[in-house]
């Protein structure tokens, strides 16, 4: 069973030294935005998640020695090889995928739009590791604030780690960084009515149902209801830039 207070994520050492050594040199300390930091300890939530909120997060240990990180554009083969293994067993959860994702191509180019959202700071996107294998991935997508301050989860493990907690862990995880580093206020998810095993993994992580959307999205061929589940993380306000 997962601890009862999610793991810590370690940041990348190495683009915070840059960020100083810039700082030290006169150089703009955000390059991509004129918008502060993310201030998800002080209190406030920024109006725009600057690029290095998502590209400076790092990586947190899971059970059974699994290491949850941000993929990486090197993660194509891993990841493929990932999705065959799991292609029958997230088939009713998932939408029809073309030909070209099970493909290492297609993986690449997916991979590679990925990274470039997670530098924008709309996307972060991990797998969960041992040995340098792909067991999973859970993901923050379509990361909005101002207002709205909130992201979307997803999540999925592949069939022989089903049952290990993983899931539960990395959601976690996902749930500290999105409340103290990324500043949001509220995550949501929705699952298919029959995958009872992913609404025990939402319930577990404090999460909600809060209402059943019918015909919602196209899984599997066709167009299916989703239960809808939210957490709210904290209730401090948006901030509007200064």
């Amino acid at each position: 069973m997962p601890s009862a207070h999610p793991p810590e994520f370690r940041r990348r050492a190495t683009e915070q030294e840059a960020l100083m050594a810039a700082t030290a040199a006169g150089q703009p300390k955000h390059p991509s935005t004129e918008q502060r930091p993310p201030r998800g300890m002080s209190g406030c939530c920024p109006l725009l998640v600057p690029y290095y909120a998502v590209t400076m997060i790092g990586s947190a240990s899971l059970p059974g020695g699994v290491l949850l990180r941000p993929l990486d554009v090197g993660d194509a083969r891993a990841l493929l090889d990932a999705y065959i293994r799991s292609r029958e067993h997230l088939r009713p959860f998932d939408p029809v995928r073309p030909d070209s994702f099970w493909t290492l191509a297609g993986q690449q180019n997916g991979l590679d739009e990925m990274v470039q959202q997670m530098k924008e700071g709309r996307l972060l996107a991990c797998a969960m590791l041992r040995d340098g294998r792909v067991l999973g991935c859970a993901t923050l997508n379509t990361i909005v604030l101002g207002p709205s301050c909130s992201a979307n989860l997803g999540y999925w493990v592949e069939p022989a780690e089903v049952g290990r907690g993983l899931a539960s862990a990395a959601v976690a995880a996902l749930c500290q960084i999105a409340d103290q580093e990324l500043g949001l206020h509220r995550i949501q998810a929705s699952t298919s009515p029959s995958n009872v095993a992913s609404q025990r993994v939402l319930v577990k992580n404090g999460f909600e149902q809060w209402g059943t959307a019918p015909k919602y999205l196209h899984i599997n061929g066709r167009w299916q209801d989703s239960c809808l589940f939210q957490r709210i993380l904290n209730d401090r306000p948006p901030s509007f830039g200064s």
